[in-house]
């Protein structure tokens, strides 16, 4: 396969379990629990710390677009995302490790 479309397939299927399990706890709290706002709003911050750094693992193993992204993300992400993942992600501002130059120039050519 080419390999955007085989990253794209690593990103969703690291991502999309965390997507599901964030939908099942959000429908178990309200209509299985019956859990009021602050119970909610706890849980999901469990699940929120518990989850960004897997994330940004997920994005810093795919590197390219995907560390662009989270970049963006980390700057402008606050109203978007939860903060405990723009947490996770501010540190792809400056701290990805950069490519050496015979890379660059191989993906370039």
């Amino acid at each position: 396969f080419h390999r955007g479309f085989r990253r794209g397939c690593q990103f969703w299927s690291g991502i999309a379990p965390l997507i599901l399990e964030k939908k099942l706890l959000d429908y178990r709290c309200e209509f299985i629990d019956k859990c009021d706002i602050v119970v909610k709003e706890s849980r999901m911050n469990l699940f929120n710390r518990r989850t960004a750094p897997k994330i940004v693992d997920l994005i810093l193993s795919l590197g390219g677009i995907y560390v662009k992204i989270g970049q963006l993300f980390s700057t402008i992400g606050t109203g978007i995302l939860d903060e405990e993942y723009v947490k996770a992600l501010r540190p792809l501002q400056d701290g990805v490790p950069a490519r050496d130059f015979a890379q660059n120039s191989k993906i370039i050519e």
